[in-house]
């Protein structure tokens, strides 16, 4: 049985050269094997020392490896990473490589109490905030996760945040949304809050056939 104390975190990431990490015992030596195409044998080694708290981390953007070299990694590529002490105990961990972005719709609605919608990977949980005042700081966040073909969707007159509220909105608010996956990859849209009712001109003409002529914005299908 693998002592709990030996680990290789398990984890997704945006980074294509991902630092490393896991626990051990305090100030032990540990050799560390990435395996980037599943078949066994792995692509590079390294020796890490964790700190008195047992932690360790290997930057692999500028490690200098014992052997080997970490292949270049695109999206979807996984790692399987192995920490081994000089006891022979082992953990195992995998890293995925995510550098897809989901995404946040943008759109105009007469709804105050908006649906908001987007992408990301096929059943995939995401973050969503939104800021409403447009100072960076969202008034709330949500977690949702996609569908099968990979859509999202939230209804904010019932859903419940994780945190905050979603405030009064009136006519012309406009709602900065960012969707954020496990990897740190975010796609922004802005939802535009429209109440004013467009019109339609009233004139008398000696035209059988028109222009019918007034104003509005365009709404959400």
């Amino acid at each position: 049985m693998t002592p709990l104390h030996q680990l290789a975190d398990t984890f997704t990431t945006n980074d294509i050269t991902p630092t490393l990490t896991g626990t051990g015992e305090a100030n032990e030596t540990l050799t560390i094997t990435v395996d980037e195409n599943g078949d066994g044998t792995p692509e590079v080694t390294y020796t890490v020392t964790t700190d008195a708290a047992g932690d360790w981390s290997i930057d692999t953007g500028v490690a200098v490896p014992d052997s080997g070299s970490l292949p270049v990694l695109t999206d979807n590529d996984t790692l399987d990473v192995v920490a081994t002490d000089a006891g022979g105990n082992s953990g195992s961990g995998v890293v995925t490589i995510d550098t897809t972005a989901p995404t946040a719709d943008t759109f105009t609605t007469n709804d105050i109490t908006p649906t908001l919608t987007g992408t990301g990977e096929a059943n995939e949980t995401l973050t969503i905030t939104v800021d409403e005042n447009g100072d960076g700081t969202p008034e709330v966040t949500y977690t949702v996760t996609t569908d099968a073909a990979g859509d999202w969707s939230i209804d904010t007159g019932v859903a419940v945040p994780d945190s905050g509220s979603l405030p009064v909105l009136t006519d012309n608010d406009t709602l900065d949304v960012v969707a954020t996956d496990a990897g740190g990859n975010s796609g922004a849209g802005v939802v535009t809050i429209d109440l004013t009712a467009p019109t339609a001109d009233t004139f008398t003409t000696n035209d059988i056939t028109p222009t019918l002529t007034g104003t509005g914005k365009q709404m959400r299908p």
